[in-house]
């Protein structure tokens, strides 16, 4: 399996590199930590999100269909890893976008949410 062909959102990624690579999983595990600093289902991980993330800004997709599309089929535990990872939660994620995706700059679509439905002191 060439590395641009890894299903990292499949189930058991890992065991197919094991059988692509050759090598006992703890020694794929260990040299793979070795190389990259990064232990290898931490890379999976970060694909998955990267993928969701992708989504998110892309798509209408429900963010709990997108953590299914990417591999997780436990939705809450995706929303957990998703807000460990990136430090917000998909939903909020997804707002952070909208205003890019209407071609209103970040900090115009910010400015006009501080104001509705809010007065102004003063």
């Amino acid at each position: 399996m060439p590395a641009g062909r890894c299903r990292h959102s499949e189930p058991g990624a890992v065991a197919g590199v094991v059988d692509y690579a050759g090598v006992p999983e703890r020694t794929l595990k260990r040299r793979f930590k070795t190389a990259t600093g990064v232990a290898i289902m931490d890379y999976g991980q970060n694909l998955r999100i990267d993928e969701a993330r992708r989504l998110l800004e892309t798509t209408d997709d429900a963010a709990d269909e997108i953590g299914a599309m990417v591999g997780y089929e436990d939705a809450s535990f995706f929303r957990r890893l998703f807000r460990r990872r990136t430090g917000v939660t998909p939903g909020r994620y997804r707002r952070m976008f909208q205003p890019i995706r209407r071609g209103m700059p970040v900090a115009a679509h910010e400015a006009g949410r501080a104001t509705v439905g809010h007065r102004r002191a003063g």
